[in-house]
């Protein structure tokens, strides 16, 4: 993703579904998927969403520990610094609550991840919880995660 094997201005539309916060460089991604892209062409993106600062940093760490291949997930702020800093323009965007079940989101981890997990769930600060939004119903552990959408255009005249 970081370094397409397409010559430029080749695809009329780029895609990519919850993956780029796997990537090892986020920014030669985007500017991999501009440069790829044609004049005019489009740019739809969806990936998991954090808060910024010190709540996504807590976020980020929460999923990493479930999978080792995380790399970090970006704010909607970062998104938009990393898209128009490539030379797209945004046209749409959209942010969707994804609610999870704990135990199926865990499943492969041993007890002793999955206490941690639940505990850094329930111990999250403020702005994380807020993000996080666990609860429990009927033994049954849930919590949310956010995926940004944005539709983005390589401008006519790049």
């Amino acid at each position: 993703a970081e370094a397409l094997q397409f010559a430029d201005n080749s695809f009329d539309l780029v895609t990519c579904r919850i993956a780029p916060h796997h990537f090892g460089n986020i920014p030669a991604f985007v500017r991999e998927t501009f440069r790829v892209l044609k004049p005019g062409g489009l740019f739809g993106l969806v990936d998991n969403v954090m808060p910024g600062g010190a709540d996504g940093d807590y976020c980020n760490a929460f999923e990493k520990l479930r999978d080792p291949s995380h790399g970090r997930c970006l704010s909607m702020a970062e998104w938009h610094s990393e898209l128009e800093g490539a030379g797209f323009t945004i046209l749409r965007e959209e942010t969707i609550r994804k609610p999870m079940e704990f135990a199926s989101w865990a499943k492969r981890h041993d007890e002793t991840v999955k206490a941690e997990l639940r505990r850094l769930l329930w111990e999250a600060p403020a702005g994380a919880a807020a993000y996080l939004a666990p609860a429990e119903t009927d033994g049954n552990l849930t919590f949310k995660l956010t995926e940004g959408l944005f539709l983005a255009q390589k401008p006519e005249t790049a």
